[in-house]
This record gives C-alpha cells, sequence and structure tokens, in this order.
C-alpha cells in the first residue's frame, strides 16, 4: 500500500465533483493523522486523552536559545565536563541554567569464574542511585546461584531491580535477594537464586537504590 502524502493544494477552488475531492480530502486526514500519532496519544484512543504528548524530543543545542518577553525555553546542550545536559533559560533573553547535572560513570569490567561483568553507575535527583551494566556468563557450568556485585557499594535501601537476558534463557528467571545487613549498612551485592541448578543466561541488569 502506498503511503499517503499531504496535498496543500486540496480542497483547490475548482469545480471538482464530490465524487473526485471526498477521496483526496480523505487522503490528506490520514496523512494529518499519521503524523499527529507520533509521540502523541492516538485521536481514536478510548481509555487515554487522545492528542496529549507521549514523548518530547530535545533537540541538542550548540548556544543558549533566545527567548522573548513570557517565553521560556527548555533545550538540551553539551557540558563539557559532565556530558548533555538539560538547560533552561528564563523569559526574554534572561539567565541559562543547567537544570539536571548527571554524568555516567563506567567502573573496570571484572572477571569471576567466567563472568565478565561490565559495571555502570549515575546519579539521579533525589539521592536516587542507578546502577546498569550487563553481565557476560561464558561458563557451561550449571549453578544455583549468581551474584551481581553492586558497584560502588554505598545503597542503603533497593528500589528496584530489572533484569534482560541475552538470547534464550530460563522460562523464569530466578528470585532476587538481599545479603542479611546490619542497620545503616551498605549493601554490597544481590543474589539471583534458584532452587533447581541452571545454566545463567548473559544479562543486562538496571538497579535502582537510595544513598
Amino acid at each position: 500500500m502506498t503511503q499517503p502524502t499531504y496535498d496543500p493544494n486540496i480542497p483547490a477552488n475548482r469545480p471538482d465533483s464530490l465524487k473526485t475531492t471526498q477521496p483526496q480530502l480523505q487522503s490528506n486526514f490520514q496523512t494529518l493523522f499519521d503524523a499527529f500519532a507520533v509521540n502523541h496519544v492516538s485521536l481514536t484512543s478510548s481509555n487515554q486523552t487522545p492528542g496529549n504528548h507521549l514523548v518530547i524530543d530535545l533537540i541538542q543545542q550548540l548556544n543558549a536559545i533566545e527567548t522573548n518577553v513570557n517565553e521560556i525555553n527548555i533545550y538540551t546542550k553539551e557540558n563539557e565536563d559532565t556530558t548533555t545536559q538539560v538547560f533552561f533559560r528564563y523569559q526574554g533573553n534572561g539567565q541559562e541554567f543547567e537544570f539536571t547535572n548527571y554524568q555516567i560513570y563506567s567502573i573496570k569490567p571484572k572477571t569471576v569464574s567466567s563472568k565478565v561483568h561490565t559495571p555502570f553507575f549515575t546519579l539521579l535527583p533525589g539521592n536516587v542511585l542507578l546502577y546498569f551494566g550487563s553481565i557476560v556468563n561464558n561458563s557451561i557450568k550449571q549453578e544455583s546461584t549468581m551474584r551481581l556485585d553492586l558497584l560502588p557499594p554505598i545503597a542503603k535501601h533497593i528500589i528496584t531491580t530489572t533484569v534482560c537476558i541475552h538470547g534464550s534463557g530460563p522460562s523464569q528467571f530466578p528470585s532476587v535477594s538481599l545479603p542479611p545487613t546490619e542497620d545503616e549498612e551498605f549493601i554490597k551485592y544481590l543474589t539471583f537464586n534458584n532452587s533447581n541448578a541452571v545454566f545463567f543466561p548473559s544479562i543486562d541488569y538496571l538497579v535502582m537504590a537510595n544513598i
């Protein structure tokens, strides 16, 4: 099926019959509908508010964006000391300031028992620590547990853990448990458990914690 394209000359001031203009108008409306559906709730949605934004793209800028009176601007720009950050500028070309100040930190990969752990972490607003990375398992040994070291070990409370398996793996991923800790002690690792010994697949992981 050919993707319809928008024709700005429809309707035109010409004596076309309805039989001719109706499919042209429908094609134009379909093109507008499809274009608007990108990053928006569909106009025909019954369980969400039609037309609401789903995603807002902040295109990276080279310089501060000009602002008129009664207008503000939110945009992204590279910070040479960290990475791309979100910036905010007040109306009337007012003061510009950096709205976010995050940086992704990498830690040297570590190999233990044929498992290569490549960890990263970053800090989010609200004292939230985000651990993420991968564990590539090059072993064919079946094991009942697999350890995930949280580096650096500065987390005090785990908020959530998400795991994505590389390729084929167990139909249900093993449960996650915390090591026994005393009050105010840092959580240094998590353990994946399975009552039956299995071959643990390679994984990507994301752990949110409080510090």
